[in-house]
């Protein structure tokens, strides 16, 4: 590989460290879904003309192919990172289920139940918050009905995310009256 525009780095992200990857639709978006299934790849970052990307350990001559699928689709240097295989698809799932899922009602009471994705609001310094440009306040995610209601308390939007499957099922103002 040429060193000075594509690498492949030696570091292993685990199933909690990828469990821990912000979910973003644009990168999910840069890459082709077949390319992302047919080569379980995952794009975690990208800056000016480089984008990193998560997949599985494979021969030298295999990464350099896929390389240059990516680099022509996407016209960026790729860097590799590389975690097992089973917790990559399993994690892929989840960010294609986060992001394109849609918001459903859980049993509170909504004042105001936001039309908006959690994955279309705008990213924060803090990955548990988000800022609707719907309703200009920022949407506190959420991994419990007592979280949720304690935030709700405070007179925060809130972001309801279903632990077991990984998608936001309610977001919204709650209601206590």
């Amino acid at each position: 590989m040429d060193k000075n525009h594509d690498q492949r780095v030696e570091y292993d992200f685990n199933e909690q460290d990828l469990l821990q990857l912000p979910v973003s639709r644009r990168l999910l978006e840069m890459i082709p879904e077949s390319l992302i299934d047919g080569d379980q790849l995952l794009a975690i970052h990208e800056a000016n003309d480089e984008l990193r990307v998560v997949t599985y350990r494979r021969q030298d001559s295999e990464l350099v192919e896929l390389m240059e699928k990516i680099k022509l689709v996407t016209r960026k240097n790729v860097t590799f990172f590389f975690a097992p295989l089973i917790s990559l698809q399993q994690t892929i799932h989840k960010h294609f289920q986060i992001a394109y899922s849609t918001v459903q009602n859980c049993n509170l009471k909504f004042k105001f139940s936001c039309p908006e994705q959690w994955i279309e609001m705008t990213m924060t310094n803090d990955k548990r918050i988000r800022f609707c440009s719907n309703c200009q306040q920022n949407v506190y995610l959420c991994e419990s009905l007592g979280e949720a209601v304690a935030l709700g308390h405070e007179g925060k939007c809130v972001a309801l995310i279903d632990l077991e499957d990984r998608y936001v099922n309610t977001i919204g103002m709650i209601d206590f009256e």
